[in-house]
């Protein structure tokens, strides 16, 4: 469920028809001061509210209501510390405020604090049990929390209040959505938007749970009409944009990131979709753009973001021929995170086909580093050093493969190449036998002749050439 990032004013009082003699003779009256406060909040006038509840509070500093209405002033400003101070000051000097406490879950919700919101929640219910509009807010905690059960319930708890709630029924379909319960998720966005049809958002719900079931005409009407009803809902044409990329409509699809970036060019998620566009459309040169774009924007982020964006652009590089670009993202994926085995050793592919075996050598001594039970690792470390020249590093790379996994065909075709090269003909010939006793149909057809060259080998060979090594 989407909220605003402005706190709700719930403020009760509205006052007006204060004329110059009436405001003389309240101006030393706290009272006073706090309801000209609450005037000048209603117009939205949030820097006049805040010098009088301000002067409210200097006359009477247990004013716990005018703590309460600064705070809502000062969220609404965006000073989020502030009202912060505030609230927890109102709650202190009435801690029977249930507002106070409603309106600080929805401060701590804004800032990641799911754990606070939800103490703050359990309170308000104890005090207003028949409010459906504190078990909502609970269950957004909870949601948030990852309390998925808990919020349903919570959800349950308003629609027995006020089965009319469509904020209620938002909420429980979102969470019947993700929980898969997609036809009883259509029920509550579909009766949600019964009662209020001009919602934007429960249009793009609706069309997300008829996307999920394979409904797509449904989903895209549903999106559309989400638009007509507003057309800067971005998630509503993002879900359009994606399900125009999998429906293979890639021109429509660019039409609708290109419009979300054209009103906020940061917007990440709409440059990853429109990756996924160009890509879908064959345009890798103009998704390469993008995703270096994203990589750019994603400095800050967590890790897992980031490597996940280098992973994408180095594969997309790659499929593009572009082997130093690749290896620039592997080297970034393994500076970001060194024990990414899995980038080490496609960086050590990449340098090995580019003609980089220091390179290619030095990544796999960091991949068995890591995981030194990976008999791919040993099989490609020992073919490496096969190809430059060195036949003891080879076999005994190739020995510890064969260890490790004793019917891989390849390591003892690769050691046997090793031995062949050494003039051990005899320990040549053993491990064709074995491989060609291991290798699927296809590989044995390559393996036999050079069996047989080696015993050809060995045949016309002195007695002391099938001694060595």
């Amino acid at each position: 469920m989407r909220r605003s990032a402005c706190l709700p004013v719930l403020l009760a009082v509205a006052l007006t028809g204060f004329g110059p003699s009436a405001r003389a003779a309240m101006k030393d009256d706290a009272y006073s001061y706090y309801a000209f406060a609450v005037g000048y909040h209603d117009m939205d006038d949030f820097d006049q509210a805040i010098s009088n509840y301000t002067k409210a509070i200097e006359l009477n500093p247990k004013y716990a209501k005018a703590y309460y209405g600064r705070a809502l002033a000062y969220a609404q400003q965006g000073k989020l510390d502030d009202a912060q101070k505030d609230f927890d000051q109102a709650i202190a000097l009435d801690p029977s405020l249930s507002k106070a406490y409603m309106n600080r879950s929805i401060l701590s919700m804004s800032q990641g604090k799911s754990d606070a919101a939800i103490a703050d929640l359990d309170k308000a219910v104890a005090m207003k049990p028949k409010n459906p509009d504190v078990y909502i807010l609970r269950a957004e905690a909870r949601r948030r929390a990852g309390n998925g059960a808990g919020a349903l319930e919570d959800y349950e708890h308003a629609l027995a209040i006020d089965p009319y709630s469509g904020e209620a029924h938002a909420g429980r379909g979102i969470i019947r959505l993700n929980a898969g319960e997609t036809d009883a998720a259509i029920a509550d966005f579909t009766e949600q938007i019964e009662l209020k049809h001009d919602v934007s958002e429960a249009h793009n719900h609706l069309g997300l749970a008829h996307e999920k079931i394979g409904d797509i005409q449904r989903a895209l009407e549903s999106y559309s009409t989400a638009l007509s009803l507003d057309p800067a809902n971005s998630g509503a044409r993002r879900n359009r944009a994606a399900l125009y990329v999998a429906q293979g409509e890639t021109e429509a699809a660019l039409k609708e990131y290109d419009m979300l970036l054209a009103k906020t060019p940061q917007d990440a998620q709409a440059l990853l979709g429109r990756v996924q566009a160009y890509e879908t459309a064959g345009n890798t040169d103009k998704a390469l753009e993008d995703l270096s774009r994203l990589i750019d924007l994603a400095a800050s982020e967590p890790t897992e973001k980031r490597e996940s964006l280098l992973r994408r652009r180095a594969q997309l590089r790659e499929k593009t021929g572009d082997t130093a670009g690749a290896l620039q993202d592997y080297a970034a994926i393994v500076e970001l995170r060194p024990d990414a085995a899995d980038a080490h050793a496609r960086r050590a592919f990449l340098a090995w086909r580019a003609g980089l075996p220091d390179e290619a050598l030095e990544s796999y001594n960091r991949v068995l580093a890591l995981k030194p039970q990976d008999a791919d690792a040993w099989y490609n470390r020992g073919l490496l050093r096969l190809e430059t020249g060195d036949l003891d590093g080879s076999i005994a790379d190739s020995t510890r493969a064969i260890e490790l996994r004793p019917k891989e065909s390849r390591a003892y075709a690769n050691r046997a190449s090793a031995r062949g090269r050494k003039a051990d003909l005899a320990g040549a010939a053993a491990d064709l036998q074995q491989a060609i006793h291991f290798a699927d149909p296809s590989f044995k057809q390559k393996l036999e002749p050079l069996l047989q060259q080696v015993q050809k080998q060995r045949q016309t060979a002195k007695p002391s050439d099938g001694a060595g090594g």
